[in-house]
């Protein structure tokens, strides 16, 4: 495989530089001394337990809080290709996803089906996607780990597990900053962050963030503007450190979010996506807007005991979210109402409320002398309330006629409505799991772990067939349990370089569907529930830390054989779209991460991915934009009802089989190429500056591979940051995000609901900031 032998060479030609055991030991306090002066070393918290990033055997990406600083990064949005592999979209608009080495979440518009990257703050799983809506506050820094944790981190991090590491109280220090920043779009921002210590062991840190900006694009249809910002953000946290081996971390922090929505573009939409003078634009019929409040109340408490620590982390999550959009993106006025059936979601409400509990132990002396060790379990709950009323304009004259709500002999009521449902999904899941790592030798360690989970998953949902009887459509519980795990070694080739093979199976629950077909005239794609998602990954990587600590080399070469994987599909019979399984696939990998400190002052970084994907085994199943196309002439020419047998036929001739198919999200390559300069001169003035440039290759939208709108071309975005910064605290700079003014698509959606539509959301336009920064 040409992933191995890449791998393997690039592996051979670090190892084989000079350095025979006497010249690391006569150069080991050199090359220590010169890592500490030109690339500091990473703490992460990947395997539970404080670890230098470089000793860790597995991929990891480590961007500090300066590091965001420096690039301007502020929302997980911006954290997209930043570290290899790593896509970052949004599903319906504002749900935000997570692919990481082509694993992500397919099946997104099911609510009961479970993201495939896990999101932590602080180590607290974080429940719901919607609590990724919101911008970074007081970052110390983020954790990226890539490919399975099946053991650590369980069930829904079989793409890998993202964490978010927030500046913590600190004991005996009165610190803190407070910034403004104004820039393009009339954007306005204002973030402020304090500690205070209170006696000798208490200290509460507190960050607060405004941001307002005016839409960078706007529907001309109906002058609303949208991409807008209004956000504001707080954190409150409480440290108490009663004695010296204990201390207990109370947080609570709120996000809120009122605003008039993404903008959609449709691929229907004939209106130029740049007016005359450069701004972007659309042209909607119906209004959108968007409001979204994420809150967060956890609880940390570790105990330093003589022979391991105990830690306990719990949680309490709420999440609300409010929303009504355009569901054509166009506006049937230009296109006509032949060629889009117009579609408005009136309301699409949501109340998400969630707990976490976790307990582990983690070593502090080695069992036996030799054996670092973990163990710990895990239990989260989720319940959820949701309800959606969706028009659709039927009879295809343009406007919103009345409808009557009561059912149609099981059908949904006749008049111009489309999707309705009142759904009440829950999940409950509980797991335990061991991880040990084996010091065999100085040079030789070897590492297994193992994780039993039990996952249940119930959904009562009354949706557009029966919700006017009272009696719920479905009412579903789905069980799973799976035993996942790790095996690994590692070996010190030399001070400072690392050399790992890896084995993880990861595993993600199955769920209900809200509609699923019934198989009549047709065979029936979409069932009442599917199954989980298990993914078995190989990798080989190599940490080098060469040149007398000026050049750090990360490598990876990784392969997943996936089974089962999610994703949506439409069903022959109409309005029963869902989620399905792909019995086989794989990906395989690598990945390169560089660093190069050409002087104290100047560093340089890189990161590729080359990624090969492909369904490995046959599946029959149906694309929404083929079934409409089908049934086109029998509903429109003809006026069939959607749900007649010569309808469903027509649907279901055009079921496809997905074998040799590019899985979603996995662009073939992408690419980070960086310099950052910070140089302090001897009139008490720093300087600094960074230029950083992303290329994010051609994907397919979906597994599909539809020639029409699955191609979803690359793009390149340059960012530039530079600055000055004085001893008394204040600093000055100015950064330009997307200099270049680039269209690049973020994100293509396909709806397989209503009236399947596609949209793309795109990356900000060119935004110049100014801001203004006062530490103390």
């Amino acid at each position: 495989m040409n992933w191995t032998k890449w791998s393997l060479l690039s592996c051979a030609a670090l190892i084989s530089y000079p350095c025979a055991g006497q010249q690391v030991k006569a150069q080991a306090a050199t090359t220590d001394a010169a890592q500490d002066e030109y690339i500091p070393e990473v703490v992460v918290t990947a395997e539970k337990r404080e670890t230098g990033l470089q000793k860790v055997p597995q991929a990891i990406t480590a961007l500090t809080g300066d590091a965001l600083l420096a690039n301007n990064i502020n929302t997980f949005q911006d954290l997209s290709a930043l570290a290899p592999g790593l896509t970052v979209g949004n599903a319906e608009g504002e749900r935000t996803t997570i692919s990481i080495r082509g694993v992500g979440q397919e099946a997104n518009q099911n609510d009961v089906a479970a993201p495939s990257v896990s999101y932590h703050q602080d180590g607290v799983y974080i429940v719901s996607p919607f609590a990724l809506g919101g911008n970074f506050l007081d970052v110390g820094r983020v954790e990226v780990l890539r490919g399975p944790q099946g053991t650590l981190f369980g069930q829904n991090s079989t793409g890998g597990a993202i964490n978010l590491v927030t500046a913590a109280p600190k004991l005996g220090r009165t610190e803190g900053y407070v910034d403004a920043a104004y820039g393009s779009f009339d954007y306005r921002n204002l973030r402020s962050a304090v500690n205070l210590p209170i006696g000798q062991t208490i200290a509460i840190r507190a960050a607060g963030s405004w941001l307002k900006q005016y839409g960078t694009a706007i529907n001309i249809a109906l002058r609303q503007a949208l991409d807008q910002r209004d956000d504001a953000a707080w954190r409150f946290q409480l440290l108490w450190a009663p004695a010296d081996n204990l201390r207990i971390d109370l947080t609570a922090q709120q996000f809120r979010s009122d605003t008039n929505g993404p903008a959609r573009f449709g691929l229907f939409d004939p209106t130029p996506r740049r007016d005359a003078d450069g701004h972007r634009q659309l042209s909607q019929d119906s209004p959108s807007r968007l409001f979204l409040r994420s809150q967060l109340y956890s609880a940390i408490v570790t105990w330093d005991l003589p022979g391991f620590t105990v830690k306990y982390l719990g949680s309490h999550q709420r999440e609300d979210v409010r929303k009504y959009r355009d569901n054509d993106f166009s506006n049937v006025a230009i296109v006509g109402p032949l060629t889009v059936e117009r579609s408005f979601y009136e309301r699409q409400d949501q109340a998400h409320r969630s707990y976490t509990s976790e307990l582990n132990l983690v070593s502090r002396q080695p069992l036996f002398g030799s054996v670092d060790w973990v163990l710990g379990a895990f239990w989260f709950q989720q319940k959820i309330e949701a309800d959606s009323l969706e028009r659709v304009d039927r009879n295809r004259n343009g406007v919103f006629d009345p409808f009557n709500p009561v059912a149609n002999n099981g059908l949904p009521p006749a008049g111009d409505i489309g999707f309705q449902s009142d759904f009440f999904p829950e999940r409950r899941s509980y797991s335990f799991y061991g991880q040990a790592t084996w010091h065999a030798t100085e040079r030789l360690r070897v590492t297994g772990g193992l994780r039993y989970t039990d996952d249940r998953a119930t959904n009562r949902n009354f949706n557009f067939f029966t919700l006017s009887t009272g009696r719920p459509t479905a009412d579903i519980t789905s069980q799973a349990t799976a035993v996942t795990g790790r095996a690994a070694v590692e070996f010190e080739l030399g001070r400072g370089r690392m050399a790992y093979a890896s084995y993880t199976r990861g595993f993600k629950p199955g769920g209900n569907n809200l509609t699923f077909g019934i198989a009549d005239v047709a065979e029936d794609l979409v069932l009442r529930t599917f199954r989980p998602e298990h993914i078995d990954a190989y990798e080989l990587g190599l940490k080098a830390d060469l040149l007398d600590g000026r050049l750090r080399a990360n490598l990876a070469g990784f392969g997943y054989d996936y089974r089962d994987l999610q994703y949506m599909t439409s069903d022959p019979r109409n309005r029963s779209s869902g989620v399905a399984n792909i019995p086989r696939s794989r990906i395989l990998g690598a990945e390169a991460e560089l660093t190069f400190a050409a002087s104290r002052d100047l560093r340089f970084q890189t990161g590729l991915t080359f990624l090969d994907s492909r369904i490995s085994g046959h599946v029959r199943a149906l694309d929404s934009i083929d079934a409409v196309a089908a049934e086109r002439d029998l509903v429109v020419n003809r006026r069939l009802s959607i749900f007649a047998p010569a309808v469903t036929l027509a649907r279901a001739a055009v079921i496809e089989d997905l074998y040799g198919n590019q899985l979603a999200k996995t662009p073939r390559s992408s690419a980070t190429a960086g310099a950052n300069w910070n140089h302090r001169f001897d009139t008490g003035l720093s300087g600094y500056a960074s230029a950083l440039v992303i290329r994010r290759g051609t994907m397919q939208a979906r597994v599909f591979n539809n020639p029409a709108i699955d191609h979803v071309p690359g793009y390149t975005q340059v960012n530039l940051t530079g600055g000055i910064r004085f001893d008394s605290g204040w600093d000055l700079s100015l950064s330009a995000q997307n200099l270049f003014d680039r269209d690049g698509i973020s994100t293509r959606f396909t709806d397989v609901f209503g009236v399947n539509a596609t949209f793309d959301q795109l990356i900000p336009p060119r935004t110049v900031i100014a801001r203004v920064r006062y530490s103390f």
